[in-house]
């Protein structure tokens, strides 16, 4: 498999205040003129031990891509853990400084816990130079397999974004709503800050915006779509 820079691009979905509706930022998705699928894209590129190159490939081209407009609006783009590791991440997130292509405060890395993380000294070290460079971490699809909470607590991530299984029939689920009251708790006393991702339904986004989650993506709020379906976000 040939991983041309041509042949990927990105959506963007949009990241909402839930509290006064206002979008905050984007998530950066990864699609390819190759692949309907982009976890079969993913899958082929581990297969052929190219995951590294696919990953920085496709921050690369999204900062490119992406500039914010004078709000200063976020983007999220995720990353394997994996690839943080890689020998020549560092001399690559060098190169993005270099290029002017990190902006402090508005890139944010989603790291998934679909690979294991074997050596959590070391991934807290990298995120520690990372954070040196104006990168925030966000833990992508909590609750979704493994626990979190150990990492959550030493690496201590800004953004804490909860699968959209605690987003669907929300409504109707009381264990749902206190579970997402406990991590909302633990996020105000450690200046962590919840996403509640998959909202798909009013009465879901109500029972969200009750229960003070401070952000929110999905369906409802937006679609992704490619940037230059937003009017007032320029691509460069």
């Amino acid at each position: 498999m040939t991983i041309n820079e041509g042949n990927i691009y990105h959506h963007f979905q949009p990241i909402f205040s839930l509290k006064d509706k206002k979008r905050i930022g984007y998530e950066g998705l990864l699609r390819s003129t190759d692949f309907s699928n982009p976890e079969l894209f993913f899958q082929q590129a581990i297969i052929n031990n190219q995951l590294y190159q696919l990953d920085t490939q496709s921050v690369y081209k999204a900062l490119k891509m992406f500039r914010p407009n004078e709000s200063k609006e976020k983007l999220f783009l995720n990353i394997f853990p994996s690839t943080i590791f890689h020998h020549e991440f560092l001399d690559f997130i060098n190169k993005l400084a270099t290029e002017k292509l990190l902006s402090s405060r508005t890139i944010t890395f989603e790291l998934s816990e679909v690979e294991t993380v074997r050596d959590l000294a070391q991934l807290k070290e990298r995120i520690a130079i990372l954070r040196n460079y104006g990168i925030s971490i966000a833990f992508d699809d909590v609750g979704k397999g493994k626990a979190y909470i150990q990492d959550i607590i030493e690496l201590d991530p800004e953004y804490i974004k909860l699968d959209r299984y605690f987003s669907q029939d929300l409504h109707r689920s009381e264990k749902k709503q206190a579970f997402i009251y406990l991590i909302l708790d633990y996020c105000r006393r450690y200046n962590n800050t919840v996403i509640l991702e998959g909202i798909e339904t009013v009465e879901d986004l109500q029972i969200a915006q009750s229960l003070s989650v401070p952000l929110g993506q999905g369906f409802l709020l937006g679609r992704p779509q490619l940037l230059s379906n937003y009017a007032d976000v320029s691509n460069g």
